[in-house]
């Protein structure tokens, strides 16, 4: 019967080895999967990061094309306002200057002695 125990016993002791390196394994595994999980849920949330990151950029580029878009609007104002103003200048110059003119007409001046006056003053003044 010592036999049969022995027997039993040793059956029993190479069913324990047996388990135990199971459970190792096991536990290698549980080890294993537990850094997968770790290693994905930073991977969510360095995508989640990123998402929120390009999403933040890409309504930036929106806000500044807006801008640019307002500024161009605003540009093409001011360059119409611009050249109405000059018109009125070169307008307003015009009538100035036909103005003079009839006002000279009109006083009787001789064009031809206040040219001869303007010389005979530049004359003088150059010396």
């Amino acid at each position: 019967m010592s036999v049969c125990f022995a027997s039993h016993n040793r059956k029993l002791h190479e069913r324990v080895e047996s388990l135990e390196e199971e459970l190792q394994h096991v536990r290698n595994v549980a080890r294993n999967v537990h850094g997968a999980k770790a290693k994905v849920s930073d991977m969510a949330n360095r995508a989640r990061k990123e998402k929120q990151g390009r999403l933040r950029a890409e309504d930036e580029v929106r806000r500044g094309m807006e801008k640019v878009e307002a500024l161009m609007e605003h540009i093409e104002k001011l360059m119409v306002h611009l050249k109405h103003e000059a018109a009125a200048k070169a307008k307003a110059f015009d009538a100035q200057r036909r103005g003079t003119r009839l006002h000279m007409v009109s006083c009787g001046c001789d064009l031809g002695a206040l040219t001869g006056c303007v010389r005979q003053l530049s004359e003088t003044f150059s010396c």
